[in-house]
């Protein structure tokens, strides 16, 4: 399967996708089902051996080097972990979480204190579709969204958390939690995968603390506890 998806990329020419508005331009092609063909082919070799890393390693080097080759990448990727219960890499969190957010509002989070992000701020960058209740919020997570991860109390042996989940909704990340002393579960929005990799390999040696470091610093709606 290996030595077949590198020839095909080796001796099938991947076009650049057509600009429809200017179709006089004779500099770019439609795709003929190339970029299909080797989606599925990644997906029939992850399904036999789960090795993303190696999938990743193969597309770079040998996928043609077309405007969309990254953003392909991404879409192949996302596609793989909602339909697995793996565990991404460090060297995959960039490919696997799509950015849906504009550069200077990425850059606005991250330089505001923990926990200030008010819920309109969130509204505005989310789809329209999302409620502004956190509880409808939570609901509509839970039903629309990808469960993609769950750790209940036997997983994490934890004092403090009952279980937690990780959602995925439209390429962004949200984690539910349900804390030990209540039946409440409450919704954090926007978790960057890598915040979330560091909670669930319990980094630090405490999932109540790693909650404290890694989750709940890191919302950007007001539905935290």
């Amino acid at each position: 399967m290996k030595r077949c998806l590198i020839n095909y990329l080796q001796t099938t020419k991947i076009p650049e996708l057509a600009d429809h508005s200017n179709l006089s331009d004779r500099s770019f092609m439609f795709d003929n089902g190339e970029r299909e063909t080797v989606v599925n082919f990644m997906i029939e070799m992850f399904t036999l051996n789960n090795e993303i890393d190696l999938l990743q390693d193969i597309y770079m080097k040998y996928f043609s080097n077309v405007s969309d080759k990254q953003a392909l990448w991404e879409e192949i990727s996302a596609i793989l972990l909602k339909n697995s219960m793996i565990h991404p890499t460090e060297q995959l969190v960039n490919a696997l979480v799509k950015s849906r957010k504009e550069e200077s509002i990425a850059q606005d989070k991250w330089q505001t204190t923990p926990n200030t992000i008010s819920r309109n701020t969130f509204n505005s960058n989310a789809s329209d579709e999302l409620p502004s209740d956190c509880d409808e919020l939570l609901e509509f997570i839970q039903n629309e969204g990808d469960r993609i991860r769950y750790l209940d109390d036997s997983d994490m042996n934890s004092t403090a958390l009952n279980n937690v989940s990780l959602y995925e909704y439209d390429g962004i990340y949200y984690v539910v939690i349900r804390f030990q002393d209540g039946n409440h579960e409450y919704i954090y929005c926007d978790i960057d995968l890598s915040y979330w990799n560091r909670f669930a390999d319990n980094v630090e040696d405490s999932y109540g603390r790693g909650y404290q470091n890694w989750i709940r610093p890191y919302t950007s709606c007001d539905c935290s506890r």
